[in-house]
């Protein structure tokens, strides 16, 4: 499979889990020394390695953040293949109540073979403090 069918598949496996809960299939897409990076939000960045360690970081970031809200959709905005991965743009929509936050961000996928080596989420400045607004409103943080 290329990157782009390989982040299909993670993506859909992801959202899958997201209702589930269950993040067996997703830990199979990571390799073992994996490491995932959230950058540019001092209260949401980090450094996760491994596929349990990672996982488990994206359920509670979901629990903590995503499930807490009313409404939660991702659209594709574009995605670029590149040597060894994928970088996708997204926009966000979140809805709590009333309130709504909406964002751009981006993910890099680099993959060794079939399996993640690396994920990487940015977001530009406007995004982080929309976000971190929200987040800090709305408790959920």
């Amino acid at each position: 499979m290329n990157p782009s069918q390989l982040f299909a598949s993670y993506a859909f496996a992801f959202e899958k889990a997201h209702l589930s809960d269950d993040w067996t299939a997703v830990e199979a897409f990571f390799a073992e020394d994996a490491v995932y990076l959230v950058a540019d939000s001092p209260l949401f960045e980090g450094r996760w390695q491994g596929p349990k360690a990672i996982t488990q970081h994206l359920k509670e970031s979901l629990d903590q953040f995503d499930r807490r809200c009313d409404q939660r959709s991702i659209e594709l905005v574009s995605m670029e293949e590149t040597e060894g991965g994928i970088t996708i743009q997204y926009k966000a929509l979140y809805k709590l109540g009333e309130a709504e936050l909406s964002f751009l961000g981006s993910e890099a996928a680099h993959y060794q073979g079939d399996k993640i080596v690396l994920l990487e989420d940015h977001f530009p400045p406007d995004s982080v403090k929309a976000i971190e607004a929200f987040a800090i409103e709305h408790k959920l943080v």
